[in-house]
C-alpha cells in the first residue's frame, strides 16, 4: 500500500505515527492506545472514525483506548485487525524493533508530514535545546532524522541512558533544535 495525499490517507498516516509512538499491537484483537491529551486523543478518534478499519472505544482504565475490528466486516475472527496491520505494514513488535513502516516511508510528502506530526504528538516534548523525540528503538529514531532531513531540518541523534523498571536501558534523542523549529512548523 502507498499512502497519497487525499484526506483519508494523511488521517491515517497521522493514526499510524500516533500508533508508532502510544499504540500497542502485540496483544489481543484490538489495537491500544494510551494517551492523555484530549486534542489528541479526539484528533486520533476522527482519523479512526475516518479510516474506516475500526471502532475507536474507550477502555476502562483512564486514558487507555482500543480500535476494535467487528469481525463480520471480514467473515473470520480477527481477520480486520490482522488485515488492518498487513496492509500499512505494521508489525507486531516490542519498543525496541518499532519502525517506520515502509507504506508511510514511500508515501506523498503530505501522508509522511501527517505521520510525523502524529509521532511527534505523542512521543514528542519540548526541552531548552528544542523538540525532542525518544525511543529505544534506534532504527525508528534514524529514520525519523533521514525523513527530517528530506525536507531539510538539521536534527542531532544521541543516546542515554534511562532507568526503566528496575534496569537501565539505551534510549535515542533525537533533537531539532531552536534555528531549525521555524522550518519544523511550517513543514
Amino acid at each position: 500500500y502507498r499512502f497519497s495525499g487525499n484526506n483519508k490517507d494523511t488521517d491515517t498516516s497521522y493514526m499510524i505515527g500516533c500508533l508508532i509512538g502510544n499504540g500497542n499491537f502485540t496483544q489481543g484483537n484490538y489495537i491500544g492506545f494510551t494517551n492523555f491529551d484530549d486534542d489528541i486523543i479526539n484528533e486520533f478518534k476522527r482519523c479512526v472514525d475516518s479510516s474506516g478499519f475500526g471502532e475507536f472505544k474507550e477502555r476502562k482504565r483512564a486514558g487507555h483506548f482500543a480500535i476494535t475490528f467487528p469481525s463480520a466486516k471480514y467473515g473470520i475472527k480477527n481477520a480486520g485487525y490482522k488485515e488492518f496491520l498487513r496492509i500499512h505494514g505494521l508489525n507486531p513488535v516490542t519498543s525496541h524493533f518499532k519502525e517506520i513502516p515502509s507504506s508511510i516511508l514511500q508515501s506523498s510528502n503530505s501522508a509522511l508530514a501527517a505521520f510525523l506530526s502524529g509521532i511527534f504528538d505523542t512521543d514528542g516534548y519540548v526541552t531548552k535545546r528544542g523538540i525532542e523525540i525518544s525511543s529505544v528503538s534506534e532504527l525508528l529514531v534514524e529514520q525519523i532524522q533521514v525523513v527530517l532531513l528530506s525536507y531539510g531540518i538539521v536534527s542531532k541523534r544521541r543516546k542515554k541512558m534511562v532507568k526503566y523498571k528496575n534496569s537501565r536501558i539505551t534510549a535515542w534523542i533525537l533533537t531539532i533544535e531552536s534555528w531549525n523549529l521555524d522550518l519544523f512548523y511550517h513543514k
